[in-house]
């Protein structure tokens, strides 16, 4: 179709008689009106566009942008909607569409690096929702910011959250492997004192426990388990959350996965031991893919 002819199908009313209900318009999951969910992730890929395409003109339209991640990061943390934080995502994206327009140089590079936080965010929004096939579109562009921002952290982390997809998602866990492979290799060119690299690898041991490896599994869980040897902060809060709290439930898990109950037994009762005294009784609780995916994704 011609652009012309795809705006006039866009366009079309369809007539209604006033005393007939019109339904809203849903996406799988319910969660979201369509139209408003195809606005924002237009947004989305306009910035994701303007992250390969640096300008030559000075460095003056992001002078008057100010970086939200955190702050998004923290409200998202918090809501008991995800989804809720969307509008808020929208705005920032919309802003920073703008500034990357006329951005170069270190500027460029800084936008870049908002853009990978950014767009994992609305990846975490679309992935609650069950959006799947946005989630990655959202990751995808998250990931080639944070290249081009030359930040590896970043980088690495939008990589193992689109690997979310194949493990929580559709379960291809074959075809995921790979991709938390890159992931790590990305993640050793990074800060030595982040835990990036153990994040990867909490969530790679969860896919080969998928898979069945227990060796493979076994390496990659005591890879997760040296982030406790790190000193100083070793996560930000944003887009990498993993501080190995919750390793001994996540290892648990995968000894589950594996049919191993009595590995999964030792590693849970070390889980319950290291619960708060006035933690609640009905939140002891774990198995399932709930646990599973809060302790390896960090989330």
């Amino acid at each position: 179709m011609t652009p012309a002819e795809l705006e006039g199908l866009l366009a079309l009313d369809v007539l209604v008689p006033d005393d007939t209900p019109v339904p809203p318009t849903r996406v799988e999951g319910g969660d979201f009106d369509d139209v408003i969910r195809r606005d924002f992730l237009q947004l989305v890929a306009m910035a994701g566009a303007m992250v390969s395409m640096p300008t030559r003109a000075a460095a003056t339209a992001s002078a008057g942008y100010t970086s939200m991640g955190p702050h998004l990061w923290q409200v998202y943390s918090l809501a008991s909607s995800k989804q809720a934080v969307y509008p808020l995502v929208r705005d920032q994206a919309a802003e920073l569409s703008s500034a990357l327009r006329g951005a170069r140089g270190a500027a460029h590079k800084r936008l870049c690096a908002d853009a990978g936080d950014l767009f994992q965010l609305a990846g975490e929004i679309m992935f609650d929702g069950n959006h799947y096939t946005d989630a990655a579109h959202c990751y995808t562009l998250a990931a080639s910011a944070a290249c081009e921002a030359r930040n590896a952290d970043l980088w690495a982390c939008a990589l193992t959250r689109h690997a979310f997809i194949g493990l929580y998602g559709d379960q291809r866990y074959e075809e995921t492997a790979p991709l938390l492979e890159l992931a790590r290799d990305v993640a050793r060119q990074g800060d030595t004192q982040l835990a990036t690299r153990h994040w990867v690898a909490a969530v790679q041991a969860e896919i080969f426990a998928a898979i069945g490896d227990f060796d493979a599994c076994k390496r990659a869980l005591d890879e997760a388990e040296e982030v406790h040897s790190l000193s100083g902060p070793v996560h930000n809060g944003g887009w990498l959350r993993f501080d190995g709290s919750r390793l001994a439930e996540e290892r648990g898990t995968c000894f589950a996965k594996l049919q191993r109950p009595d590995l999964a037994e030792d590693a849970l009762n070390a889980a319950l031991k290291d619960l708060p005294p006035d933690f609640p009784p009905e939140g002891r609780h774990f198995g399932g893919s709930g646990p599973a995916r809060g302790a390896a994704a960090g989330r």
